[in-house]
């Protein structure tokens, strides 16, 4: 059936499929409180598109339609953050958030928010895990991705809970202020001023791979001096330069070219 309407996330990390199925392949995630445009229905899930127009079939029992009105939107800093029934350690999960998640805090109690859920139900978090992030910078880039290594790769991925290589840079910089595209041929379409050799990629740049060129399917963000931090099996770093220790002859041999993303 197809239908046009607003629909919002109301659980931790939704995934998002090809197909109307848990059999079909996961493309891309949406996370708690995230607005989502609902296109069509099938088979108890519905295909939805993202704020990065990106599209994909969601469970229909991860989502309440309609549009979910915020007040004082509070960003979850925790890379996991439990939601609570009342303002007290050991009461009882109603939910979880991830970092990035924009929340509706509506009172605070002894140290802890109140948050309002798209399904009307409220949680109770510590306002430790909230706060924000530094504006974009060579450094801020860096100090952040770092804080992801050693999570694991997730085809489709985009939150803590797992990651694919664009998943990782589209969170890292978007926590950052700067909107990139899902997929890495997308972000390497979207970068400035291209960069045609591994050693002039300074900090923050983006670097892009393909083993059929020039056909872009890995992404990774440059440390300078030929060192790389991205999403291989899991976050971690590497360096394309051959006399150091953890040189990755396979992505060097890879190497499309380098894209610097405009800084403001």
């Amino acid at each position: 059936m197809n239908i046009t309407a607003a629909g919002v996330v109301n659980v931790c990390v939704a995934n998002l499929y090809k197909a109307a199925g848990y059999q079909s392949e996961v493309v891309s995630q949406a996370v708690l409180n995230e607005p989502l445009e609902c296109l069509e229905e099938s088979q108890g899930f519905v295909r939805v598109k993202t704020k990065d127009e990106y599209s994909g079939w969601i469970d229909a029992e991860q989502l309440v339609k309609g549009t979910f009105h915020n007040k004082d939107l509070k960003m979850v800093r925790a890379h996991l953050l439990k939601l609570r029934q009342a303002p007290a350690p050991g009461s009882k999960p109603v939910n979880y958030a991830v970092i990035g998640c924009r929340l509706s805090c509506i009172d605070t109690k002894d140290g802890w928010y109140q948050v309002a859920l798209p399904d009307n139900r409220t949680g109770w978090a510590k306002k430790e895990g909230f706060g924000s992030f530094p504006r974009f910078s060579e450094q801020a880039v860096i100090s952040l991705a770092r804080e992801f290594l050693g999570y694991p790769y997730f085809w489709g991925g985009k939150t803590p809970n797992g990651l694919d290589c664009s998943g990782f840079v589209q969170l890292v910089f978007g926590l950052l202020g700067k909107s990139l595209p899902r997929d890495s041929w997308m972000q390497e379409i979207q970068g400035s001023r291209r960069i045609n050799r591994i050693e002039d990629a300074g900090p923050g740049d983006l670097l892009f791979f393909g083993k059929t060129k020039p056909v872009v399917t890995h992404v990774a963000i440059s440390v300078g001096s030929s060192r790389i931090i991205h999403c291989q099996g899991m976050v971690k770093e590497n360096s394309l330069k051959e006399s150091d220790r953890y040189y990755h002859a396979e992505l060097k041999q890879n190497f499309i070219c380098g894209k610097q993303i405009h800084r403001n």
